[in-house]
């Protein structure tokens, strides 16, 4: 029998760093930290609210030093006021863990503290959307938050540009905090690992233990799992287009050989007139190739110009290949044209064997 007394002390300290204000979280982040980057089969690890791709991102409202508004008129109104940016508390070696590449500046370390001045790094995006004429590092930004006092940022250095929200989106402005000034209790842990996935989330769960057994982790997964989560709907969309395009594949198989059967037919008497003045039998089956394969060379000039056509738009529905990308249109074509060729073989073979004799009393 579990008392009420033991559910409570359980729940206290399962959610201990929800309200944490006496420095306990500020003691885990950086306990953890240091642990990934001293672990040996961790090339690298770092700690953000958020990781690509991420939908659930925060957006915030920045300005030039001076020009935020006053409190009483911001209230609830920040979505229309300033610049618009989207917004990630993040630890050191963040950047080096996910490749993003620190173009200008430094990177942010355990002394940007609550002790320390505000600071900030902000996206490639961001710098040339406020002083496209000058260097950003070394500026200064005013964050205001929906009530309270307005935060003076400094810009420490500038990260090259991500795919923050989807892959099939443009990459938003961005701006980068120091985790250790902006607390929050659900936050994703990142790791470059040597060897397999099993041994790196085995590694982790070992380090958040060894700080506090309470912690549990969830959703562990690869950056390329996650970027599939991104595309879900672009997945299932894919699938059926593959569904709809097989179907398209077979109906058109089969009706061109319903086609050139039919054309054949009607052609009947032709081809017995052309096999009785001597014509060979392969003959009459380069002829039947060679006009039912003007259809299929047709039908593809007119899909390679609409795909051109339709690049734009095709462009928005596709991730990690272009609209027209080679290997893709080579292979669509040879199945084409294989296609074309094997509806066209049968009634072609079947003309060859038709005898003189019989095709000339043919009606």
């Amino acid at each position: 029998m579990v008392s009420a007394e033991g559910i409570e002390s359980a729940n206290k300290r399962r959610f201990k760093y929800l309200q944490s204000t006496d420095g306990t979280l500020s003691t885990f982040y950086r306990e953890l930290v240091e642990r990934l980057s001293q672990a040996r089969d961790i090339i690298s690890g770092a700690i953000a609210q958020t990781a690509p791709s991420s939908p659930f991102d925060g957006k915030v409202s920045v300005f030039y030093p001076g020009q935020a508004p006053p409190p009483e008129q911001r209230q609830g109104g920040l979505f229309d006021l300033g610049v618009r940016t989207d917004f990630n508390p993040v630890s050191r070696n963040y950047f080096e863990t996910l490749s993003i590449p620190l173009i200008r500046g430094r990177d942010f370390t355990m002394a940007d503290d609550e002790n320390s001045a505000h600071v900030c790094i902000i996206s490639e995006s961001l710098a040339q959307r406020l002083w496209p004429n000058a260097v950003a590092v070394g500026q200064w930004l005013d964050w205001p938050p929906d009530n309270g006092p307005t935060r003076r940022l400094q810009v420490i250095g500038v990260a090259g540009n991500t795919l923050h929200r989807s892959p099939l989106e443009p990459a938003p402005l961005m701006m980068y905090v120091p985790i250790l000034q902006e607390y929050t209790p659900a936050m994703t842990i990142l790791l470059h690992a040597r060897g397999d996935d099993a041994s790196a989330e085995q590694r982790l769960v070992r380090e958040v233990s060894a700080i506090d057994g309470d912690v549990t982790i969830h959703s562990v997964r690869t950056l390329k799992e996650q970027v599939q989560n991104a595309l879900w709907q672009q997945r299932i969309a894919a699938r059926l287009l593959a569904l709809f395009g097989g179907l398209a594949f077979i109906l058109s198989s089969a009706g061109l050989y319903g086609l050139v059967s039919y054309l054949m037919t009607n052609r009947t008497r032709e081809l017995g007139v052309r096999m009785a003045l001597g014509a060979q039998r392969g003959a009459i089956v380069r002829l039947v190739l060679q006009q039912s394969f003007a259809m299929v060379w047709i039908g593809l000039a007119v899909g390679m110009t609409a795909t051109w056509l339709a690049t734009r738009t095709l462009q928005r529905l596709l991730f990690g290949v272009s609209p027209m990308d080679a290997r893709t249109l080579v292979l669509a074509v040879g199945l084409l044209c294989a296609a074309g060729l094997l509806a066209a073989s049968i009634p072609a073979r079947r003309a060859s064997r038709v005898d003189p004799m019989v095709a000339l009393r043919h009606d």
